[in-house]
């Protein structure tokens, strides 16, 4: 957290099961930008300075679309790839091509990427997971703890 803002992840459920997690960056009426230098902040400003500069390109003809995209920090190496908020695949690479589309078609797609932030701040998360009396299951901690970054282009 710094003096001039805050970040908050924020989890949404649906029917008492975790969907999805967003992280909500919230800065003063100042217009100052916050500057994050501590090793808990690392992995964010890591990820959300790739995903400022990161591009995706798409080249997209009637049999295929094909995505490219800048390397961007991913805890295992994978990117998941989506379309239309449906997963359709994983990659190392930095492409993927959708032979599953139709001429004519829009599609948004995404490419998703996570991190795991430092020891001391998945310990501090856990506390509060704690203190809340929360009953989150491992695999619903773990999106709560990990960073998240998603390129996108329809």
């Amino acid at each position: 957290m710094s003096t001039i803002g805050d970040k908050y992840k924020i989890g949404i459920f649906q029917k008492d099961k975790l969907k999805k997690v967003v992280t909500l960056n919230v800065s003063n009426d100042l217009g100052e930008k916050a500057l994050n230098s501590s090793e808990e902040s690392y992995a964010e400003d890591l990820m959300a300075y790739q995903i400022q500069n990161g591009h995706l390109n798409v080249i997209a003809d009637a049999e295929s679309v094909q995505l490219s995209w800048d390397k961007l920090p991913d805890k295992d190496g994978v990117y998941e790839v989506y379309r239309d908020d449906q997963k359709i695949g994983e990659t190392t690479n930095q492409e993927f091509i959708d032979y599953h589309v139709k001429s004519g078609e829009k599609y948004n797609y995404s490419i998703q990427v996570s991190l795991d932030p430092p020891e001391a701040k998945k310990i501090e998360i856990e506390k509060k997971i704690q203190e809340s009396g929360s009953n989150l299951s491992e695999e619903e901690k773990s999106k709560i703890m990990s960073v998240e970054g998603s390129l996108s282009q329809l």
